[in-house]
């Protein structure tokens, strides 16, 4: 999966007070799209 880097300072930010990790976001993000997949009432493009 391709995912386009963060600045210096927005990949701080979204440690900070998102408490993003760069080693699970390829997993968070399956998460997400499963979790999409499996509400009909929402249209996501994914």
């Amino acid at each position: 999966m391709s995912i386009r880097p963060l600045c210096p300072e927005l990949a701080k930010k979204a440690r900070e007070e998102l408490n993003e990790d760069a080693k699970t976001i390829e997993s968070d993000l399956r998460s997400i799209k499963d979790w999409l997949s499996k509400q009909p009432h929402l249209r996501a493009r994914t």
